[in-house]
């Protein structure tokens, strides 16, 4: 999957072949890789509203261990968190809704 982040500086793009992604500065075409070591394949990826963070779907390397929702610095290509995912060994992608605290 692709996704540009609200500024258009930043083309995040899910590569499914290694858990990793790209990060693509689109005035300069540079590419920056982050991957994720422990996981079998990555799936989708949505952005956070502000476009700051990734969230990428990781699957297990086995079906025994849970899968997770890997969280991405877009400024500094870090790796913040890694959730694991409640529901079994394989997301399959993330959709992202912020939530309004009152």
């Amino acid at each position: 999957t692709m996704r540009l982040t609200p500024d258009g500086k930043t083309l995040v793009v899910g590569l499914r072949g290694t858990p990793q992604l790209a990060l693509m500065n689109t005035d300069t075409r540079a590419v920056r890789q982050v991957t994720f070591q422990g996981y079998g394949i990555s799936g989708h990826h949505w952005l956070s509203e502000n476009g700051k963070y990734t969230f990428i779907a990781l699957e297990s390397l086995t079906t025994d261990r849970p899968g997770a929702i890997g969280v991405v610095d877009n400024d500094t290509a870090q790796v913040v968190e890694t959730w694991t995912y409640p529901r079994g060994p394989w997301p399959h992608g993330v959709f992202y809704e912020p939530r309004v605290l009152r």
